[in-house]
């Protein structure tokens, strides 16, 4: 890999990185805490993900791990994976594959650091994740340009052919020894898709028909979940839910349509609606309580955070009206 595009960060700031990287995880089992992917039930896992098992994927976690420790979202982890894929396939090597100077997953050379830093998983993208982090505006970037930005490979579409798959791992290891081995990503959060690419970052519609990671495939799963529904076939979908629109702000006007009920009164399992937002799409939040002091606790995807689970508690005159549940 040919790093001639990135900014070259300190040092002393890199070795303060992988120092705590290394202390926090390392290279063998890591402890199992919420957010991280827990790395012995990854090497436990003897079934492929797209075609990658075994080490690959114990290299794929320790990537993942490595974003997270620099709290970094799903999008940057499936850019690492993505990156390791393209350039070594996923595969710790202990040689270059065409710059002699060049060893581990991301086929570093040496001026990112000691061969040993190269060819650990975790440090290596650590090195990766760090320099990612001086591309100016790399979060708006398609996952391949972002890479390219850092790696300046010869050819900047190298890596596009490996994001499905990159994606697909991503997502595999959060559900199987992320999400289901070591709790959720953040607790509280039960949402099946948390690393999957959002539409801004190239991805499609989950399979409850609306863009990954949005507030309105959030509540559309709780309200599967809350019907009894937690995999396909799936009760309430785009198409079911709401064939008006699937934008928050179409939601009333679907669930009127339906002959729903549409109240300003909140009930515990109801939805949360604002006619706007400062996307100009609204919002759709999951009612988890009402409150005795006039509030109601929220649940909901890509408010306080971009694309991420989160919870507040609000007066519960704040939304625009409540949406409750469709009759099951």
């Amino acid at each position: 890999m040919r790093f001639g595009g990135a900014t070259v960060v300190s040092g002393s700031a890199v070795a303060l990185l992988v120092g705590s990287f290394l202390l926090s995880s390392g290279t063998g089992a890591s402890a199992c805490t919420p957010g991280n992917v827990n790395i012995a039930a990854v090497a436990k896992v003897t079934d492929s993900i797209d075609g990658y098992s075994g080490d690959q994927l114990v290299s794929a976690a320790q990537i993942m791990n490595a974003a997270l420790s620099l709290n970094l979202t799903g999008q940057a982890e499936t850019i690492g994976v993505m990156t390791a894929m393209t350039e070594s396939g996923l595969k710790n090597l202990d040689h270059g594959i065409i710059n002699p100077d060049a060893v581990g997953l991301f086929q570093e050379d040496s001026s990112w650091g000691s061969a040993n830093e190269r060819q650990d998983p975790g440090t290596a993208a650590v090195l990766f994740f760090t320099h990612l982090q001086t591309v100016t505006g790399w979060a708006t970037m398609t996952p391949a340009a972002a890479a390219h930005a850092v790696t300046a490979n010869a050819d900047p579409n190298a890596y596009t052919a490996n994001f499905a798959a990159a994606a697909a791992v991503v997502n595999g290891l959060s559900n199987i020894a992320g999400a289901g081995a070591c709790g959720s990503h953040q607790p509280g959060d039960d949402y099946p898709w948390p690393n999957n690419p959002t539409r801004a970052e190239g991805g499609g519609l989950s399979p409850l028909r609306y863009y990954y990671r949005e507030c309105v495939d959030f509540v559309a799963y709780r309200l599967n979940r809350d019907a009894g529904v937690t995999s396909a076939p799936w009760k309430y979908t785009g198409a079911t839910l709401t064939p008006l629109g699937g934008d928050a702000k179409d939601w009333k006007r679907n669930w009127i349509s339906h002959g729903w009920t549409v109240s300003s009164t909140p009930i515990a399992g109801s939805v949360a609606w604002w006619a706007n937002s400062s996307s100009g799409l609204g919002h759709v939040a999951y009612v988890q309580a009402v409150n005795d002091n006039g509030t109601v606790s929220l649940e909901e995807y890509n408010w306080t955070r971009k694309h991420v689970y989160g919870t507040r508690t609000i007066s519960a005159g704040n939304p625009n009206a409540y949406l409750y549940p469709p009759p099951r």
